[in-house]
C-alpha cells in the first residue's frame, strides 16, 4: 500500500492537455537559458507580492501599494518576455477570462463621463447629492455638472490600478504554475511569508519602543498595544497568519511524511541515506517551529477575527487532510502539540494579553461596527447599481453615520463584503460572489478528483482552509481591501485554479485542452500592452507615492494634540535645547507647528494635485493664515465684513472689485486668494469634501461667485455631511446673523451635543450676543454637566457674574444629583466639582458637606484629604485639619504642598484659630 501511494504521488508530477500530451514543462529553475531567467524574474514579481508587501505596512500606504502594483507589472512583463523567447510556448487557459475583464471593468463604468440623462438613470441619487453642482453657479464655477458614477474619481483610479494589479497577479501565477511542484513552491513562500513576519511581529510587540521596525514613527499606529509586524493594523497581521496556516501546516505534513519514508528504510549512518533522514528530521522540526510562531503570532495580534478565521482555517485543514488520508494519529498529535506550545509561548510572554484576548472571545461585541454597517446598507440602498465609487467609503457613509462626538473617519466598512457592496453595488458585488463560487468550485472539484495521501490532495486541502478563513474573516472586516493579505489570496485562488486543472487532466481518459499555442506576435502584442498599462500606472503611482512623506509629517504634526507623537525634528530640537526650547512662548510654539503643518501639506499638494485630500487641507491652512495676518494688520478687518463689503459695495464689475481688494489688502490677500483656490480645486475633484463647500461659502465672493452662493455652499455641506457639527454650526450662525430665529435654533440644537468645540462655540456665541444666555441655553438645548461648565467659564471670561451664578447653581444640582446615585464610579470627581463650584458661590457649608462626602465616597484618596483638609484649615477648623493633612503627610512625605499647609496650620495661634472657628467662615 505504502509502494503504490507513493507511485500515484510521482505520477501526478505531470498532466496531459486535449491531445493526450504531457503538457509544456517549464525548465528547472537552475538551468541558466532565457527562459529559465525570465522565469526567475516572474518569481522575483510574486515574491515582491506575496513577501515584499506585507512588510511594507500590510500595503495600506502608498509605498505597499506601489510595490504590488510593481510586482504586478513586472511580473506579467516577464511572462510576456518568457512568452516571446520560449519556442513552441503555451498558455494556460482558466476560463475565468471574463470574471477577470469584470473586475476592472466595473471601475472603468465608474470613471466613464456619462450624459446627465444616463447618469441620473443609472444613479438617480447623484442629483439630489450634488444640488450645487446643478445649479447655474455651482455649474459655472465647478465646469459643469457631475458626469461620473463614482463620486471620488481619483480614488477610483487608484482602486483601479489595485484591482488590474491583482487580475495580473493571478494571470501570471496561472501561468507559471504548470506542474504540482510549482504550486507547492508558491505555497511555500506563503507559508514562508507568514512565518517571518510572525517572528518579526513577535519581536517588534516584545521588544517594542512604539516605532515600527523600531525607526518608523507612524502618525496613526502604535507597536505597543498588540503585534502588527508590518501591518498597521492588528487584525490584517492576525488574518496574514491565518492565511499562512495552510501553506505550513501542508508542508509539515509533506514533510512528515518523507520522515516517515526515511525512516521506514534500513538506513545506515552512512551515506546520502543518512543525510536525507537528518535533512527531513531538521525539516520537520524547522516547519513545526513556523507554525508555532504563526500560531503564536494569531494569539499576540488580539483580533478576535483573526482567532476565528484560524479556528476555521485549521477545522477545514485538519478535516480535509483526515477525508483525504493525509493525516495520521502521530502527526495530528504533533500538530496539536505546536498549536498547545504556542499557547504557551504566548503566555510566557504575556499572560495577560492572552488574558484580554480571552475575555473578548468570551464576552463578544460589535465594537462600533454595527452602525457602520447601517450606514454602508443605506448607501446601498441609494446607490443600489455601481454603487458611490471604488474608494468613496471614507466620504460618503458620514452622510449616513450619525455618531456625536466622534471624530474618528471610517475609510472602510468594517467588512470587505458590505464595502463592495457599497462602493461598486450589485454588479460589483455579483462579481465578487463570483468569483468566491469558482474559486469553491476549484477546491471542492479538485479535491474530489484527487487521490488520497498525495501532494495535490495536501495542497488543495491546504489552498481551501486558508481561502475558507478568508472568505470568513472579511464578514467583520476588510482583509480584502488590505493588498499585503489580498496578494496572498489571489496567489491561493490561481493555486486552486491550477490545482483542480492539473488533476482534471490527469483522470481525464481523453485529455482536457488546457493549453494553447502562443504565436509570437501575440506574445509582442502582451508585452507591449503591458508596458503601456504599466506607463499608466506609474501616472498614478508616482505622484501619489513622492507626496506620502510629506503627508505623513503632516499628520503627525495634525495629530499630535491627539497621538501624543509630535514631529521628530520639534522632539530632537527640545532634547537638544531644552533651555531655549522653555524660552520659547506656547504661541510661538503653535505658530511654528502651524508652518511646518503648512508647508508638509503645500509641498504634498505639489507632488501630488489630483489629491483632493490635499487640497482641501492646504485650502484651510491659506484661510487660517488669512485670518491670522488679517486681525494684525492695521486695517484688521474679518473675512465677513470684507466679503459684505465686496459684494454690496455697488462695484460694476469683478474687476472693479478685485482691484479695491487688492488696494484695501495688498498683503494678505494673496493668503485667501490661495484659500479659495485650493477648496475649489478640491471639490472639483471630489464634490463629497464637505470642507471645501464649509470655506467656499466665505471665499466664494473671490472667484466671482453670486451673493447666495455662500448659502448654497454651506446647503451642500449639510447635503453630503448632514450630522457634522461644524457644519450645522456654520448654518446656524448664517441663520443667527440674519435673524432667523427657528432656523438658528434647529441647526445649533443638532451640533450642541455632538462635538466639544462647536459646543463651545455656541455658548461663547449665546454669551455675547444675548442677555440671557444661560436661560436661553437650558431652554433651548438642556445642556448636561460639561456644558454648563463650559457656559460658567464662559460667563466668567466676559466679566457676567450673574449668568456665571446662574450657571454654577445649574452645575452644582446636577453634579450632587449625580454624585448621590450608587452606580456612579466617578461620584468622588463629582462631589469634588461640586464643592468647587459651591466655593465659587461663596456656599461654605455646602462646600463642607461635599467634600465630606467624598471623603466617605474614598478615604483614601489624596485629592480628597489634601482638598478637605486645606477647606477645613481655611475655615479655622485647625484640628480636624491638622488630622487630614497629617494624613496627607504620611502618604506623601516629600510633597512640599502637603508640608507648607501643615506648617502654616500648627503655627496659628490658638486665639485666631477660635475665633475662626466661631466665624465659619474663610480667614
Amino acid at each position: 500500500m505504502p509502494g503504490s501511494t507513493r507511485h500515484r504521488h510521482r505520477q501526478h508530477r505531470s498532466s496531459r492537455d486535449g491531445r493526450g500530451r504531457t503538457q509544456q514543462s517549464l525548465p528547472a529553475a537552475n538551468a541558466v537559458t532565457p527562459e529559465s531567467l525570465w522565469l526567475r524574474s516572474i518569481d522575483a514579481g510574486l515574491l515582491i507580492a506575496v513577501l515584499a508587501v506585507p512588510f511594507a505596512f500590510g500595503g495600506r500606504q502608498s509605498i505597499g501599494e506601489t510595490l504590488l502594483v510593481l510586482g504586478a507589472f513586472w511580473a506579467a512583463l516577464s511572462l510576456a518576455c518568457w512568452l516571446l523567447v520560449t519556442p513552441e510556448a503555451r498558455w494556460v487557459r482558466t476560463r475565468v477570462g471574463l470574471i477577470l475583464l469584470a473586475i476592472p471593468a466595473v471601475g472603468l463604468l465608474q470613471l466613464l463621463t456619462l450624459p446627465q440623462s444616463l447618469l441620473h438613470s443609472v444613479s438617480p441619487a447623484i442629483s439630489d447629492l450634488l444640488p450645487l453642482r446643478n445649479s447655474d453657479a455651482g455649474s459655472e464655477l465647478f465646469g459643469g455638472p457631475w458626469a461620473h458614477l463614482s463620486l471620488t474619481a481619483y480614488e477610483t483610479r487608484v482602486g483601479l490600478t489595485l484591482g488590474i494589479s491583482y487580475v495580473l497577479l493571478f494571470l501570471v501565477a496561472a501561468q507559471r504554475i504548470r506542474q504540482i511542484n510549482d504550486a507547492t513552491r508558491l505555497l511555500r513562500w506563503i507559508g514562508l511569508g507568514g512565518a517571518v513576519m510572525a517572528v518579526f511581529g513577535l519581536a517588534q510587540y516584545v521588544f517594542s519602543n512604539d516605532r515600527f521596525f523600531w525607526v518608523f514613527d507612524h502618525p496613526q499606529g502604535s507597536t505597543l498595544d498588540a503585534a502588527k509586524g508590518g501591518f498597521l493594523n492588528k487584525n490584517h497581521f492576525g488574518q496574514f497568519m491565518a492565511l499562512s496556516i495552510g501553506p505550513l501546516v501542508a508542508w509539515l505534513t509533506l514533510s512528515l511524511d518523507e520522515l516517515r519514508e526515511c525512516q521506514s528504510q534500513k538506513f545506515r549512518r552512512v551515506g546520502s541515506n543518512y543525510d536525507s533522514r537528518i535533512h527531513a528530521t531538521l525539516q520537520v522540526g524547522l516547519f513545526m517551529g513556523c507554525l508555532a510562531f504563526v500560531m503564536v503570532g494569531v494569539l499576540a495580534s488580539r483580533s478576535r477575527g483573526a482567532v476565528v478565521a484560524a479556528a476555521v482555517a485549521c477545522a477545514a485543514l485538519f478535516f480535509l487532510l483526515y477525508r483525504k488520508q493525509a493525516i495520521t494519529a502521530r502527526q495530528f498529535g504533533v500538530l496539536s502539540a505546536a498549536g498547545l506550545t504556542s499557547c504557551l509561548i504566548l503566555s510566557l510572554l504575556n499572560t495577560h494579553q492572552l488574558t484580554r484576548l480571552v475575555d473578548r472571545l468570551d464576552f463578544w461585541s460589535d465594537n462600533g461596527r454595527l452602525p457602520i454597517w447601517e450606514a454602508n446598507l443605506k448607501v446601498f440602498n441609494e446607490f443600489p447599481i455601481l454603487g458611490t465609487g471604488v474608494g468613496s467609503h471614507r466620504y460618503v457613509t458620514p452622510r449616513y453615520l450619525d455618531l456625536p462626538f466622534m471624530e474618528k473617519e471610517y475609510a472602510h466598512a468594517e467588512s470587505s463584503y458590505l464595502q463592495i457592496l457599497t462602493e461598486t453595488g450589485l454588479v460589483g458585488f455579483s462579481v465578487a460572489v463570483l468569483c468566491i463560487l469558482v474559486c469553491v468550485w476549484w477546491c471542492v472539484r479538485g479535491l474530489r478528483l484527487s487521490d488520497v495521501r498525495t501532494t495535490p490532495a495536501i495542497a488543495l486541502c491546504a489552498v481551501t482552509a486558508s481561502l475558507a478563513g478568508s472568505f470568513v474573516h472579511a464578514v467583520s472586516d476588510v482583509v480584502w481591501h488590505v493588498p499585503g493579505c489580498m496578494a496572498a489570496t489571489v496567489l491561493l485562488a490561481a493555486c486552486a485554479c491550477r490545482l483542480y486543472q492539473l488533476q482534471r487532466d490527469q483522470n481525464s481518459v481523453d485529455g482536457s485542452r488546457t493549453t494553447h499555442r502562443v504565436p509570437r506576435i501575440v506574445a509582442f502584442g502582451v508585452a507591449c500592452g503591458v508596458i503601456a498599462l504599466g506607463g499608466w500606472m506609474a501616472t498614478i503611482w508616482g505622484p501619489r507615492l513622492s507626496a506620502e512623506p510629506y503627508w505623513w509629517q503632516y499628520r503627525r504634526l495634525a495629530l499630535a494634540d491627539q497621538t501624543g507623537k509630535g514631529d521628530p525634528a520639534e522632539d530632537a530640537s527640545t532634547v537638544n535645547a531644552n533651555a531655549e526650547a522653555a524660552q520659547v512662548s506656547e504661541v510661538e510654539h503653535e505658530a511654528s507647528r502651524f508652518k511646518r503643518k503648512l508647508v508638509a501639506i503645500r509641498e504634498a499638494a505639489r507632488r501630488n494635485p489630483a489629491d483632493a485630500r490635499f487640497h482641501v487641507r492646504l485650502g484651510i491652512h491659506y484661510a487660517s493664515l488669512f485670518h491670522t495676518l488679517q486681525a494684525q494688520s492695521d486695517n484688521a478687518l474679518p473675512l465677513g465684513q470684507i466679503r459684505d463689503a465686496a459684494l454690496n459695495g455697488g462695484f460694476e464689475s469683478q474687476q472693479e472689485m478685485r482691484e479695491w481688494l487688492e488696494t484695501a489688502f495688498p498683503q494678505n490677500l494673496p493668503y485667501a486668494d490661495a484659500a479659495a483656490a485650493h477648496c475649489l480645486q478640491a471639490v472639483r475633484q471630489n464634490p463629497l469634501e464637505g470642507y471645501g463647500y464649509l470655506y467656499l461659502a466665505e471665499l466664494g465672493f473671490l472667484l466671482g461667485a453670486p451673493q447666495e452662493f455662500d448659502q448654497q455652499c454651506i446647503a451642500q455641506a449639510l447635503e453630503v455631511r448632514p450630522y457634522n457639527a461644524q457644519f450645522l454650526f456654520a448654518a446656524g450662525r448664517e441663520a443667527f446673523l440674519q435673524g432667523d430665529v427657528e432656523g438658528w435654533h434647529s441647526y445649533w440644537k443638532k451640533a450642541f451635543h455632538r462635538n466639544e468645540f462647536v459646543q463651545t462655540q455656541i455658548i461663547a456665541q449665546l454669551v455675547e450676543y444675548t442677555e440671557t444666555p444661560v436661560d436661553l441655553v437650558v431652554q433651548a438645548f438642556e445642556p448636561d454637566i460639561d456644558a454648563l461648565e463650559r457656559l460658567a467659564l464662559a460667563a466668567q471670561q466676559t466679566q457676567r457674574i450673574e449668568e456665571r451664578d446662574k450657571a454654577l447653581d445649574l452645575l452644582s444640582a446636577q453634579l450632587v444629583e449625580r454624585a448621590q446615585e450608587p452606580q456612579n464610579r466617578d461620584r468622588v470627581d463629582d462631589w469634588l466639582k461640586a464643592a468647587a463650584a459651591f466655593s465659587q458661590l461663596q456656599n461654605s457649608e455646602q462646600v463642607t458637606y461635599c467634600l465630606l462626602e467624598a471623603e466617605k465616597a474614598s478615604p483614601s484618596n489624596f485629592v480628597v484629604r489634601l482638598e478637605l483638609g486645606k477647606w477645613l484649615a481655611a475655615l479655622g477648623h485647625s484640628a480636624e485639619a491638622a488630622e487630614h493633612l497629617e494624613w496627607c503627610q504620611r502618604f506623601q512625605p516629600d510633597n512640599p504642598r502637603v508640608q507648607k499647609l501643615l506648617a502654616a496650620v500648627q503655627r496659628r495661634p490658638r486665639g485666631i484659630r477660635q475665633a475662626g472657628a466661631q466665624s465659619g467662615s474663610p480667614q
